[in-house]
């Protein structure tokens, strides 16, 4: 357990409990973030341009499963309401009874300054029956009549940053980043250019593009095939290939 500073304003009898409940919550927001950070960067890769059927298989399957994940972390944290559970709004509330009494105005008020607006509560509940009707059941009247309500990459996005601006109260004022460091764009910018482990996977599998390479593989009919492709094909393919240190094609 982290001794707590002495400028705290949580109470000194609340804080081992305070501080359970912060890590439990901040481990499941990270959580949270950084599959949402691997999941959009795996929506960018051109999958069906560059690989064949065959070769779909794993990030699809990898995808699908960051895509779930987010849903039921957002759900997990923000419309769950019911029985012994750990959610972001029970431990706000909660962390009012824990708050020195010099401190409980301005706890309170950055509690109303990050609550939910009308929009994202309407996004979380569409989540949540998504989770319940697609991903931990599967529910008889979507499957029959094709029904069920996805939610877009942005939604994904609105309702994860909504959940870290939740938290943010609990931190009284410290700044915090949801995502690993390796992957932080800040800390990034700051430091030695380093390839991720994402990149890098997806790197690899861009090199044994057939597509990718096919100017090499076959000069001869490569202008034939380079003249079917859309102006934005060919975007997507040189920036691919420049990447992989490569001539633009």
């Amino acid at each position: 357990m982290i001794e707590q500073p002495a400028d705290s304003p949580i109470r000194p009898e609340c804080w081992a409990d305070f501080r359970k409940d912060y890590e439990a919550v901040w481990d499941q927001v990270v959580f949270l973030r950084t599959s949402l950070y691997l999941l959009r960067t795996i929506a960018r890769f051109p999958l069906r341009r560059f690989l064949s059927i065959d070769d779909q298989w794993f990030l699809t399957v990898v995808g699908r499963s960051l895509y779930e994940t987010v849903v039921l972390g957002v759900t997990k944290l923000v419309t769950d309401q019911k029985g012994d559970l750990l959610t972001l709004r029970r431990y706000r509330n909660r962390v009012v009874k824990m708050v020195r009494p010099e401190c409980e105005t301005e706890y309170r008020s950055q509690l109303d300054a990050t609550a939910l607006d009308r929009g994202t509560e309407a996004l979380a509940l569409r989540a949540r029956d998504f989770r319940d009707g697609h991903v931990a059941h599967l529910r008889m009247e979507d499957v029959r009549k094709e029904t069920t309500d996805t939610l877009v990459l942005d939604e994904l996005e609105r309702l994860v940053n909504d959940t870290e601006r939740l938290f943010q109260p609990l931190s009284f004022g410290a700044s915090a980043s949801f995502l690993p460091p390796v992957y932080d764009p800040s800390v990034r910018a700051a430091n030695t250019p380093k390839k991720t482990d994402i990149e890098r996977i997806l790197e690899f599998l861009a090199s044994e593009s057939w597509v990718l390479n096919e100017p090499e593989n076959h000069p001869r009919t490569w202008p034939v095939t380079k003249a079917k492709m859309s102006a934005e094909e060919l975007a997507v393919m040189n920036e691919w290939r420049v990447r992989l240190g490569k001539p633009s094609a």
